[in-house]
This record gives C-alpha cells, sequence and structure tokens, in this order.
C-alpha cells in the first residue's frame, strides 16, 4: 500500500510495541481469569479465540497493539514498520483513519476487497470441506456397524504400546512420522495418530490420503455417531459464544472473530479429535502417548480430551507425554510458552514435558517452577533426538581449514521470516555492500519451505535495491546434515529458528535477526551472554 507513517525523532521503537502488546496480553488474562468458572464447566470454550495465543492464528493482541499505536496518533520506527506483516500494516492504517490523521484511499479500498473476496472463498471451501468431513464420518460410522453386524468378533484395531501424534505430510506420506519421532520404525507395538495435514488445501483429502497408511490413523477411524453430533453442536456453540462478546470487542477481536469462519473445518475437525479420543483409547488401549505440540488449535483439543480421561482402572492409566521437539526457549513464539492457566486447564495434558536437550528441560523446568502446579520435565531418550548429529562432531573440524561457507542462513517454516533476515541482513550492511555483493550467501531452508517458495521471497528482495543482491546458494538437506551446515559457516544466521541453540552450543560465531515485535529471537537464557552473538 503506497500509506507509510511518518518517520521522526520521538517514535515508537520496536520494544516499546512489545510493551504494548505484553500490557493487551495483560489483559486478556484478566478476561481470562474471570471466566474460570465458565470453563469449568465447559472446557471446550478454551477452543474459542478468547484463549486463542497462536500468533499466527487468531490471537488477537498481536494486531490490537498496532491499531491503538495508530488511533493514538503515535509515530512508529522505521525497523519497526519494516518487520509488520501486510495485516498489521493495515491495523495502523486504520488506526490512523480513527484518529483523523489520514483519510481513506483508493489503495486502502483496494485491499479491503481484496480480503474480503479471499474471505469469501475461503470460508466457501472450508465449509465444503467440513461438509466432506462429516460424509467420511458417517462413512466410517456406517462401515464399522456393518462389519460388526456381520462378525461378532470384528475388531478393528489391535492393542498397542505407544501412540505418536503427528501432522501428515502429502509429500511425506508414510516418512511423516520418522520427520517428528526418529526411532519411531525401531518400536514394535506403535501406531502413529494424525491430527492435522500439512500442505493440503482439504483436511478430507488429507484423511483419505492417511487411511491408505497402514501404520496411520485418525480420529475418523474411530468417531461414534454421538461423538460427531457432539462436535456439531461444540462447533456452534463456540461461535454462538463469540458473537455474544461483540459488544465492545476491540478491532484485533472484531478481525479474529470474522476470521474464524475460514477455519470452520479445522475447528469441526479439532472437535471430532476432541470427542472421539475416549473411543480410540479404548480400542487400542495405549500406554503411553507421544504428543506432538506447539499449542496450536488442534494439539490444544486433543491435549483437553487427555488431560480430561478417566480410565477405568489403574491397570489402564495412560502416561501422555507433550513433546516438544526443538530446542525450548521462554523467548520463543509467545504461544510456545506454556501460561499457569493453560497448565491448570489441561492444554498441555498432563504436564509432562519432553525435551530434546538438558538445556531446554531446565529452561522450562524454571519456567513452570513458578506456576505452582504438579509437572514433570525430562529429556527424550536418544532415538527421538531430532538433529541426529552429536555436538561432538565439532572435535571432527579444523575451524581454520573447514569454515569455507562466509554467511549461512537458517529459515523457519515462516515464509516471510526468510525474506526478513535477508532483508535486515543486508540493509545492516549497507555500508559494506559491495563487499558481500561478491560473496556466496548460503541458505538452509526449513523443510516446510520449498526453494520455488524461498526463491519467490528472493525476488520481492530484489525490486527493493537499486544493486544487485548477492549470489544465493541453497544446501540440500540430503547433502550433509544441520550440524554440519553450522560447522561449516564462519557465521551462521537465524531469524526464528530454536536451532540457533544448538549453533551457540557448537561454538559457531552466531547473528540473530528479530523479525517480529511479538517475540525475540529464540536464545535460551544461559546463552544471551555467548561472546559470539549479536542480535540485530
Amino acid at each position: 500500500m503506497p500509506f507509510k507513517p511518518r518517520f521522526e525523532k520521538n517514535k515508537v521503537s520496536i520494544e516499546e510495541a512489545k510493551y504494548m502488546f505484553k500490557i493487551l496480553i495483560r489483559r486478556r488474562n484478566v478476561i481470562q481469569y474471570k471466566m474460570k468458572y465458565n470453563i469449568r464447566k465447559n472446557k471446550i470454550l478454551i477452543l474459542s479465540n478468547l484463549f486463542e495465543r497462536d500468533i499466527f492464528s487468531s490471537e488477537t493482541c498481536g494486531l490490537d497493539s498496532i491499531f491503538l499505536l495508530g488511533r493514538n496518533n503515535l509515530l512508529i520506527s522505521k525497523d519497526l514498520f519494516l518487520i509488520l506483516t501486510p495485516q498489521q500494516r493495515f491495523a495502523l492504517y486504520i488506526g490512523y483513519l480513527f484518529a483523523r490523521k489520514r483519510i481513506l484511499e483508493f489503495s486502502d479500498l483496494i485491499y479491503f476487497f481484496t480480503k474480503t473476496g479471499k474471505w469469501i472463498i475461503g470460508f466457501t471451501l472450508s465449509l465444503i470441506d467440513a461438509i466432506f468431513i462429516v460424509l467420511l464420518a458417517l462413512k466410517s460410522i456406517l462401515f464399522r456397524r456393518v462389519r460388526k453386524s456381520t462378525n461378532n468378533e470384528f475388531k478393528p484395531y489391535v492393542r498397542i504400546d505407544e501412540l505418536y501424534v503427528i501432522c501428515y505430510w502429502s509429500t511425506k506420506c508414510d516418512k511423516s512420522t520418522a520427520y517428528y519421532y526418529p526411532d519411531y520404525s525401531n518400536n514394535q507395538s506403535k501406531i502413529a495418530l494424525a491430527t492435522s495435514f500439512y500442505q493440503y488445501r482439504f483436511i478430507a483429502r488429507g484423511i483419505y490420503s492417511s487411511s491408505k497408511r497402514n501404520n496411520i490413523i485418525t480420529c475418523i477411524d474411530f468417531v461414534r455417531s454421538i461423538d460427531l453430533v457432539r462436535s456439531i453442536r461444540d462447533l456452534a456453540y463456540i461461535h454462538s459464544f463469540e458473537i455474544s462478546n461483540l459488544i465492545n470487542l476491540s478491532y484485533g477481536e472484531l478481525v479474529s472473530i470474522i476470521d474464524t469462519y475460514r477455519h470452520l473445518n479445522k475447528r469441526l475437525f479439532a472437535l471430532i479429535n476432541y470427542h472421539s479420543i475416549s473411543s480410540l483409547i479404548t480400542n487400542i488401549r495405549p500406554k503411553e502417548i507421544y504428543l506432538w505440540s506447539e499449542n496450536q488449535l488442534h494439539h490444544r483439543a486433543l491435549a483437553l480430551a487427555l488431560s480430561k480421561f478417566k480410565p477405568l482402572s489403574n491397570f489402564n492409566k495412560i502416561l501422555v507425554h507433550t513433546y516438544i521437539g526443538s530446542p525450548f526457549s521462554n523467548r520463543y513464539y509467545p504461544h510456545f510458552v506454556p501460561t499457569k492457566m493453560e497448565t491448570k486447564c489441561g492444554v498441555w495434558a498432563q504436564n509432562k514435558f519432553m525435551l530434546q536437550d538438558k538445556s531446554s528441560a531446565e529452561e522450562m523446568e524454571t519456567l513452570l517452577s513458578k506456576h505452582d502446579i504438579p509437572f514433570s520435565v525430562r529429556v527424550a531418550r536418544k532415538g527421538l533426538i531430532r538433529y541426529k548429529d552429536n555436538i561432538k562432531e565439532s572435535t571432527n573440524f579444523n575451524t581454520n581449514k573447514n569454515k569455507k561457507r562466509i554467511y549461512t542462513f537458517f529459515s523457519h517454516a515462516n515464509p516471510r521470516e526468510l525474506y526478513l533476515i535477508l532483508l535486515l541482513f543486508i540493509r545492516e550492511q549497507h555500508r559494506n555492500f559491495q563487499e558481500i555483493n561478491n560473496l556466496k550467501l548460503y541458505i538452509r531452508l526449513h523443510p516446510a519451505i520449498s526453494q520455488d517458495t524461498a526463491n519467490e521471497q528472493i525476488k520481492m528482495l530484489e525490486k527493493l535495491f537499486i544493486h544487485n543482491l548477492p549470489q544465493f546458494i541453497f544446501i540440500q538437506r540430503g547433502q550433509e546434515s544441520v550440524v554440519r551446515s553450522m560447522l561449516l559457516s564462519q557465521n551462521c544466521i537465524f531469524g526464528e529458528s530454536s536451532y540457533i541453540n544448538i549453533a551457540i552450543s557448537l561454538g559457531c560465531e552466531v547473528t540473530a535477526i528479530r523479525t517480529s515485535y511479538q517475540f525475540d529471537p529464540p536464545i535460551q537464557a544461559k546463552n544471551l551472554k555467548y561472546k559470539k552473538l549479536t542480535i540485530i
């Protein structure tokens, strides 16, 4: 959009925007606390947008903090403006409009009608997908009833010892489980439960695709008629609850409510997971459940269901591990960090956390010890460590001879993050632009980011600079391990990847680039004083 805020001496910095964001989080926490009695009666309310903390979903405080800056006619710094998402920039413009410091421009109308068109398409596709999910559930229910009526001894699944919760990838298929749990194939009595689907526009298509895999199940395989009815009922209840709070809504809350209608399918499937988990457990009776959790909607729904599940006897008790598959930091995405209310309500299941390394476990334990709740923290077994190369590999490297790459960028799963770390790095190095322009800049992509997507971000970057950009070389994941990529680089550059802590533990020269006012680079507390660390 052509409108740009004024940049003057007295302007809001990234830290000040973060302060505003935290104030609004405290306000939300107070509102949530006032509703504790409602939650005790019906925990399903935790799946509403009032309790949403995922900053990439329907979280409200992020938009509200920026809207209020505009509403109060506060000028923002260029650093802050650069890292705002298009949605956050629009919130800022609307704030200035309410403050009567700018008029509605034609470009605003184009943006609004474009977003409205996308919302209509998204809502329609979501509704169609929800209908297909219901049809698949009905088909499964009918199939099991027919089989049971013709065979009294019909048992759809054998009992297993371990249940692994995963996100099913279109490109990985059977290998999706090993991506999250490296030693999965080594275990005998186990099965994987897909609660979400990546690279699928329609959840129903993901359910159908995963049903062809013998070692992967979904809640649709176990859903009962009553579970389906309750899921549809609760979907309507959650939306009616949100609409009932329309009075005195903030800008962010209004946008959030409207946006949730584009995700009817996700909410419905999460609710089916929630209601059908008791049937699933009754059928396969696992002794241990490994719950991969990033505190997203489908993770919360399953965790809540597991937290309230009552075994028939002590013999049938189930151990639920909340599995954190990346290095943990209290400075990371806000929704990755458990809150006191969440741990009390069951958002993290039994509060039994399993982490990747000792440093992550210590950071988590320090946090949870302040919450006054029962919990346990442990390091995952060796086979579950997702970065296979041991740090001892660094002893096999001569730091002078083998570090042939000057700069290597390590991206996370957010495509825009790659754009920002490249932009902010080049901007920081503008005085030495000619020097870095002659270098080869290496990029190691997150598995969720394709090289085509990365090239699109680079093309967007090229439009901002008069001079030609440096040559970018992509490191193929099959070419070498992530640890080796770190060891081969003189300077490892990170944005939102918590693997920055691995690079620090290896003794690498590390640069952390801040890409949002809502969180800091995910550096663990003990690494903040690392001498070879630079934060931009």
